[in-house]
């Protein structure tokens, strides 16, 4: 058993009282008197003793009989069960389970929903158990078991819990804040990561375990596109905390299929990536897989794509799994010119493209780790061009080149 961190004990005119702090009086916790008995229980349990050791300390504080130990005891039990009914414990920040429960298949991971239908329904149907198939004969042939993986994934053990609950959080934990800005606040607390999207009108805060197996998204539920598009958005941060706890990796590219192959284009917002993928796409007649992000991985020495539900505002996503080829870094130039890119410039290039949480210093090495794990499997491109066909013509020579060697 765990005291409430915005608890503490006072003595007032010599009597010892429970006193909320802090978050404590916001959330209108209540105050409770007491006395030497009950004072000295409340320090054990902040000491994190358990009842048999505040058992022990009450009988060396009073010299109490091994007879007279019952009567403790009884004492002892009796104010817990007080502190039981004023909620002065801490209980576990996870909330029961609403909504309708759906599982969704993406890439190596089995994430289980708890919301309502139509937020499944309009971003999650083509990742359901059965349906994640392959998008063409290409990526048939680059895809890794299409439906029969599909079927064996949905036998797997869950990797994710997400819970979407129509009301405000009933616990607001608080901790130390990692990442602050106009848009978001991120704090880490002892078991979990609370973030607060500061604009956002539908979701109030979504509270994450920090192995990404269970998460909660706090909100208020409407049937509209502009609730549906936001509540989407919020689950991607549990998402993202999965995929890094799982060793894996999102990058902020769009993506094609060549070859079979998936081909990863990457730069800063507005250097061009989706123009360049599309000048593939009318060009070269080569199927999309994703618009704006990408979860990489490895699997048996191979570099790794698979899709995902979230594509920013490009509406591109396709389940799948896929070989990776490489990775380009674009840059706008009055001419096109392709360069190759290796070694550590590649692996800095690449985790800095990386999405999943960079919030501490150990996750950024998990990014550069996972970058390193990468990078030497697949061909490393700088492409400076032009938003005109011959830019894809370019860099189709030059991935050409490398797949021919």
């Amino acid at each position: 058993m765990k005291v409430k961190k915005n608890i503490h004990c006072y003595d007032i005119e010599g009597t010892p009282y429970l006193l909320p702090v802090g978050q404590g009086i916001m959330d209108h916790e209540p105050c409770l008197s007491t006395n030497a008995v009950g004072k000295l229980i409340w320090e054990g349990l902040e000491r994190g003793e358990s009842e048999r050791e505040i058992l022990d300390d009450l009988m060396r504080e009073f010299e109490a009989t091994e007879e007279e130990r019952p009567i403790l005891k009884a004492d002892m039990d009796a104010f817990i069960s007080v502190l039981h009914q004023h909620s002065f414990f801490e209980t576990p920040w996870r909330e029961p389970r609403r909504g309708d429960d759906q599982v969704a298949l993406i890439g190596p991971l089995t994430v289980r929903y708890h919301m309502p239908e139509a937020l499944y329904k309009a971003y999650f149907l083509p990742f359901a158990p059965g349906t994640a198939a392959s998008f063409s004969a290409d990526a048939k042939n680059a895809s890794c078991g299409g439906d029969a993986g599909s079927a064996e994934l949905a036998k797997s053990p869950v990797d994710q819990t997400v819970t979407f609950c129509d009301h405000r959080p009933f616990q607001k934990p608080n901790g130390m804040v990692l990442v602050r800005s106009n848009e978001v606040l991120i704090m880490e607390t002892e078991d979990s990561y609370v973030i607060l999207p500061l604009l956002s009108k539908f979701i109030h805060e979504i509270q994450c375990s920090k192995d990404g197996h269970e998460a909660f998204v706090f909100g208020k539920w409407e049937e509209s596109s502009a609730c549906l598009e936001e509540c989407f958005s919020a689950l991607r941060f549990p998402f993202l905390l999965l995929v890094q706890a799982k060793g894996l990796s999102v990058m902020h590219s769009a993506s094609l299929l060549y070859e079979g192959k998936a081909w990863l284009f990457s730069g800063h917002s507005g250097s061009g990536k989706s123009t360049h993928v599309g000048l593939w796409n009318s060009t070269f007649q080569t199927p999309w897989i994703n618009g704006d992000l990408n979860l990489l991985g490895t699997e048996n020495g191979q570099a790794v794509c698979y899709g995902i539900p979230w594509c920013g505002t490009s509406g591109i996503s396709t389940p799948g799994r896929f070989p990776l080829g490489g990775i380009t870094f674009l840059k706008q130039a009055p001419y096109d010119k392709v360069t190759h890119i290796t070694g550590d410039a590649f692996a800095l290039a690449v985790a800095q493209r990386m999405i999943t949480p960079n919030w501490t210093a150990a996750q950024m090495q998990q990014s550069i780790t996972a970058a390193e794990r990468i990078c030497p499997l697949i061909c490393g491109f700088r492409l400076e061009c032009t938003k005109d066909p011959s830019a894809a013509i370019a860099m189709k020579a030059a991935i050409d080149q490398a797949l021919s060697r």
